[in-house]
């Protein structure tokens, strides 16, 4: 998390010094300052892409594969507990998802920002059971960074959209 701010933090300032230093700073673009800087229609097809590796994870009850979205330093943000920190303590978390009966999970990118460095995907998801059953539905946040040459998600943050009465029946 801390990388993720000092990123911003740096951003922010390039963003600032740029702005006030005369036409010929403000007429460099993102790309000549990151050079690795992805597309927003590149940056959406990859997490569409790893996002249905994951969902059909999922739903096929397979707990190494959906582990494999996450980076070693990644950090949960499950909605009423505490976060959880580092692939390894993930992956009990993931275990108990895996037991509620997943039958369709699927995940609908909302927006993507980034550089090439890191991508935020924010989004909407559902999850369902059986006979079309809804055991949940809501929305998230993702930041992703390459871990050796592959995109995963290192910070992810989600909350239902289910009514608190809904979800006591």
């Amino acid at each position: 998390m801390t990388r993720i701010l000092t990123c911003i933090a740096a951003t922010v300032l390039i963003s600032l010094t740029l702005t006030g230093c005369g036409s010929n700073a403000s007429s460099l673009k993102a790309a000549d300052l990151h050079p690795d800087t992805l597309d927003v229609a590149t940056m959406k097809k990859i997490v569409e892409e790893r996002n249905l590796v994951y969902d059909k994870a999922f739903v096929a009850g397979d707990s190494i594969t959906a582990m494999d979205h996450f980076t070693e330093d990644a950090i949960a943000f499950p909605p009423n507990a505490e976060q959880v920190v580092g692939k390894s303590a993930i992956a009990p978390l993931i275990s108990q998802f895996l037991k509620f009966g997943i039958k369709k999970f699927t995940d609908e990118t909302t927006r993507v920002i980034g550089t090439g460095e890191y991508i935020i995907e924010e989004g909407n998801y559902f999850l369902g059971g059986d006979n079309g059953t809804t055991l949940d539905k809501g929305k998230y946040i993702c930041v992703w960074k390459k871990e050796n040459g592959e995109w995963k998600v290192c910070s992810n943050m989600w909350n239902t959209s289910l009514s608190m009465a809904a979800e006591k029946k």
